[in-house]
């Protein structure tokens, strides 16, 4: 998207990007009577950023199928499920963050970012983890992440910071060219982080969601070098035994792993 284009909103719908068309028809004709809707449908994909009709129709089928935003939703319930207990909503933490740790151990570390990212005593609402998470993901507040959530992988990144402004979000470590994406990733998302590998020139990658599929592709750069997959545990030995192709690979951190790998692995 240009930055001069126009952002979707939180929910997009389909139904009102055509009554957006149609409005926009009516505009079109005012100076053109000639004008069609395929003209205003142009015009409107255009101002969002989008090259055609039919590309901006797919993204927005995309994120409504995707359901990205109620992961999110259910990710800040359980982190304040979690800060109370919750044993249930933990291990959804534990899963989702590919990390090491056992539910106590977790909680307390739940805790822990909470009150800081408060700044206040008190019980947290859903509220609080709401904006804390947010900012985990570089936005000012939580209507802003929804927001962001619907718009189109970022053609550019924070230059000072790394990191990106729409899914998939990730952040880069210029120094060490290195990518760190954040889940929930898709497969479509792991196309795209790879594709941001390759034109910056990143050789590192580190990531506890990796899968079969993600390893399968990731195996395939031939300019990949380190590979950091501590506290993942969504692969098998299949996945692993993909990076045998990596002739080029001169690191591999599996600790903390959650795998069944075997000796085959």
């Amino acid at each position: 998207m240009s930055k001069a284009a126009s952002r979707l909103p939180a929910r997009p719908s389909l139904e009102q990007l055509r009554k957006q068309a149609k409005e926009r028809l009516e505009t079109l004709r005012a100076d053109d009577p000639s004008a069609t809707l395929a003209d205003a449908q142009y015009a409107l994909a255009r101002a969002y950023g989008f090259e055609s009709w039919p590309k901006l129709v797919h993204h927005v089928e995309a994120v409504l199928s995707s359901g990205r935003l109620e992961q999110f939703e259910h990710l800040a319930k359980n982190i304040l499920a979690g800060y109370g207990g919750d044993a249930e909503a933990l291990q959804h933490l534990i899963a989702h963050y590919g990390v090491s740790y056992n539910p106590d151990q977790l909680r307390v570390r739940v805790q822990s970012s909470v009150n800081d990212a408060r700044g206040v005593p008190g019980e947290p609402t859903l509220a609080d983890v709401q904006l804390m998470v947010a900012r985990q993901y570089g936005f000012e507040s939580w209507a802003a992440l929804a927001e962001g959530l619907a718009q189109p992988p970022a053609q550019s990144v924070d230059s000072r910071l790394g990191l990106s402004s729409s899914p998939p979000f990730y952040r880069i470590d210029w120094k060490n060219k290195t990518i760190e994406p954040h889940p929930p990733l898709s497969d479509a998302d792991w196309e795209t982080v790879f594709a941001v590998m390759k034109e910056h020139g990143l050789t590192g990658i580190t990531s506890a969601a990796f899968t079969d599929g993600a390893l399968a592709k990731l195996s395939r750069l031939d300019f990949v070098t380190r590979i950091n997959m501590d506290g993942a545990r969504s692969f098998t030995d299949d996945g692993l035994l993909h990076l045998a192709r990596m002739t080029q690979l001169e690191e591999l951190d599996l600790s903390g792993y959650h795998s069944p790998l075997t000796d085959r692995g």
